[in-house]
């Protein structure tokens, strides 16, 4: 419970703090102030459009091999962001990619749970654990300009790693035999 907890919180985090400052960070950066919403335009986008495959993959693949490969590209992606500068092509194609390294985990984390518990606690481990995440959302939200502040906005974009290491370790620490659902477990539990 504690690793899945920690997986919410920690991947909310990263994901409402780009949300909530990606306008802000690209003006700081020099991108014109008319263009940073792109930024966000870009980044729900491509969750948008990572949602479809997504969706298909999640009950067929184990979804805590799923969530390390997501958690592995979102700290590249951030670290890449802290390098790429004022290269706005390259920032924007670590943006679109930021839709599934650190926003695509938002949809398969409730898969997570279906694997960790059984049926009858689910609606309560999920409605714990997403209130979990929330608080992340909250501290992500709010702690974003200070990271901005202090480090810049390359600074900021490699800041995002950590979180991200942190739910990747903690997805590695959730039981591998509790992250897949049984055949058929999904259609017997709705």
């Amino acid at each position: 419970t504690l690793a899945i907890w920690s997986v919410y919180l920690l991947n909310w985090v990263a994901w409402f703090m780009l949300l909530s400052w990606l306008p802000t960070v690209l003006k700081a950066a020099g991108l014109p102030a008319d263009q940073a919403p792109m930024g966000t335009f870009t980044v729900n986008l491509v969750f948008i459009v990572c949602a479809f495959p997504l969706s298909y993959l999640m009950p067929r693949v184990s979804t805590r091999t799923l969530l390390i490969a997501m958690f592995a590209l979102g700290i590249a992606v951030s670290l890449g962001l802290g390098y790429a500068g004022t290269d706005w092509t390259l920032v924007f194609i670590l943006i679109g990619a930021a839709g599934l390294g650190i926003g695509g985990q938002q949809l398969a984390l409730n898969y997570l749970v279906i694997g960790a518990y059984p049926t009858a606690l689910r609606a309560t481990a999920t409605g714990w654990s997403i209130g979990v995440g929330r608080a992340g959302a909250i501290i992500g939200s709010a702690i974003g300009g200070s990271f901005l502040g202090w480090f810049g906005p390359s600074g900021f974009f490699m800041v995002l790693a950590v979180p991200l290491a942190g739910a990747l370790l903690a997805v590695l620490a959730v039981d591998n035999k509790s992250s897949q659902p049984a055949p058929g477990e999904l259609s017997r539990a709705h």
